[in-house]
């Protein structure tokens, strides 16, 4: 027999042998069954842990975990109230919890659950059967129906843990594709924050097409909203389309990086009753040493702050000066004159 075969028939006589154990055994026929004996006393035997044999282990930790916490959250519900069927929905659960442990792609997620997880034996299911394409249709379900669940699991969290939607973090990313993508609407070429740039020399740059992930956080890390923007959108003006409809209470928080905080955008959050916390888009740095004050950072360093008052009392601006920044930006400077 050749040993591809061997292997397959081992691989298999031992899942089968591991689901009858699952199961509690054979069962005993009732009309043989007889009353059970009665307890011998206990005997203890010396094992020598280098002699035991391991065969197909399984984790069961984090699987564990995420099925409480989705029983928590009414996750399955949630799914059936969409109308997604049984069968999805169980592949929905073991597509999320597999990225959970290990975060890959579905080809990836798919070699954890039937290779790696003890989830099969949790769930009573036989994952070794489980279709790699049923994954995929998994994720295209979730997208889907991807604003209705985060919605719901948000205000679910909100009443478990009493949150009050009070900061609002707000910041995007995205990834790439290899090959053209075409079949992909919103695939596009653009700045890519993988460092695609810094590919070798013989690369183009922008080689590969792009889509951007558009992500709001509460305050304790929950996301609110996400979305998939192109590749090649401006992320300036993604900021009001997914600050509608939050329902944030008047001034909420909004904390986002520099190259989201235009003065237009800053307007609408001031004009939609919002306070924001930005990182400026002035070119030109003010610092006055003789007015700032010593501040002690979360790493210890010692930082001077100069705090300033806008005209008209509605704006704080708080100048900042740190010894290692200052630092980093010499080597850098140094770095670009070495290289002229």
């Amino acid at each position: 027999m050749p040993m591809a075969v061997m292997k397959s028939v081992e691989r298999y006589a031992q899942h089968c042998f591991a689901r009858l154990v699952a199961q509690g055994g054979a069962a005993t026929s009732a009309s043989t069954a007889t009353a059970a004996p009665a307890a011998s006393p206990a005997t203890f035997v010396e094992v020598d842990p280098d002699s035991l044999e391991f065969t197909q282990p399984r984790s069961i930790g984090v699987e564990h975990v995420a099925l409480a916490a989705m029983r928590e959250l009414a996750f399955e519900p949630l799914l059936e109230s969409l109308g997604i069927n049984g069968v999805m929905r169980t592949a929905i659960v073991r597509s999320i919890i597999a990225r959970m442990a290990v975060p890959g792609s579905e080809l990836a997620s798919h070699r954890w659950l039937t290779g790696t997880s003890g989830l099969g034996d949790l769930l009573e299911v036989d994952l070794a059967a489980l279709p790699l394409s049923r994954l995929y249709r998994a994720s295209d379900l979730l997208m889907k129906h991807r604003e209705g669940i985060e919605t719901r699991l948000f205000a679910r969290i909100e009443t478990l843990f009493g949150l009050e939607a009070s900061v609002t973090l707000y910041d995007l990313s995205n990834t790439y594709f290899e090959g053209a993508a075409a079949a992909n609407p919103k695939a596009a070429r653009g700045r890519s924050k993988e460092k695609r740039r810094d590919a070798p020399k013989e690369v183009p740059l922008r080689d590969c097409p792009l889509v951007t992930l558009g992500v709001i956080c509460d305050g304790r890390g929950f996301i609110r909203r996400s979305r998939v923007f192109a590749g090649n959108a401006v992320e300036y003006r993604t900021l009001e389309g997914m600050l509608i409809g939050l329902a944030a209470p008047a001034g909420a928080l909004v904390i986002m990086d520099r190259g989201i905080a235009t003065a237009a955008n800053l307007a609408w959050l001031v004009e939609h009753g919002y306070r924001y916390l930005v990182v400026s888009r002035e070119p030109e740095r003010r610092f006055d040493a003789d007015e700032a004050i010593d501040l002690v950072s979360a790493g210890e360093e010692t930082i001077q702050v100069v705090r300033e008052l806008s005209e008209d009392g509605q704006e704080v601006r708080l100048h900042c000066h740190s010894p290692g920044r200052e630092m980093k930006e010499t080597a850098v400077m140094e770095r670009f004159c070495t290289r002229f």
